[in-house]
C-alpha cells in the first residue's frame, strides 16, 4: 500500500503534492483517489484536487447550478490550467445493491445522455430512469458537454436522499 501511495505522488503534478500535505496538516483526510485527482474530507465538506482539465472546465460550468441529481459545486479554485481544488458537500457512499443498479444502467445512461436515444431507458427501473433524466437535464442546463460523462458506480453517491453524480 505504501508503494502505491509513493507511485501516485511521483505521478502527480509537482504543485499537487505540497497542496495535499498542506490540507492534511489543516485536518483534511484523504478518502479517495482516481486517475487525475485526490479527494479529501473534513466533516461535511469535501475537496477534490484534480489535474483533469476537462473536469475543471465542467466543475466551473456546474458551479452555482442547482440540480438534485448532481452534487453541488460550491467553489472551484483554479490554480493552473490543469490543477484545481473543487469544493463540494460530503455525500454518502452507495450500498452494493445500489452500485449494481448503477452499473447495470451504464449502457442505458450513456445511450440516453450522450447519444440522445430516447428509448434507451425503456427497461430501466423507475428510480434509475428519473436519475438519468435528471442528470442529463442538469448537465445540459449548466452547459456541460454530454460527451464528458463518466458513468460509474464510484461516481454516484447519495446526497439529501437523492442519487447524485459526483464526478463528470
Amino acid at each position: 500500500m505504501k508503494l502505491l501511495k509513493i507511485l501516485k505522488e511521483v505521478m502527480m503534478t509537482p504543485a499537487m503534492t505540497p497542496l495535499i500535505y498542506k490540507l492534511e496538516d489543516a485536518g483534511w483526510r484523504r478518502v479517495g483517489s482516481g486517475d487525475w485527482g485526490i479527494v479529501l474530507e473534513k466533516g461535511e465538506k469535501v475537496k477534490k484536487i484534480t489535474t483533469d482539465s476537462l473536469e475543471i472546465e465542467d466543475a466551473l460550468a456546474l458551479q452555482g447550478h442547482n440540480s438534485p441529481y448532481i452534487i453541488p459545486i460550491l467553489n472551484v479554485e483554479k490554480l493552473a490550467d490543469n490543477l484545481a481544488i473543487i469544493d463540494m458537500p460530503n455525500a454518502q457512499e452507495l450500498d452494493n445493491a445500489e452500485k449494481d443498479m448503477i452499473y447495470d444502467a451504464e449502457q442505458a445512461a450513456e445511450d440516453y445522455i450522450v447519444y440522445g436515444k430516447e428509448n434507451a431507458l425503456e427497461d430501466t427501473p423507475e428510480p434509475m430512469k428519473d436519475f438519468i433524466v435528471g442528470v442529463k437535464k442538469g448537465l445540459m442546463d449548466a452547459g456541460v458537454d454530454l460527451d464528458n460523462l463518466d458513468w460509474s458506480p464510484y461516481n454516484v453517491m447519495k446526497y439529501n436522499g437523492n442519487y447524485v453524480l459526483i464526478d463528470v
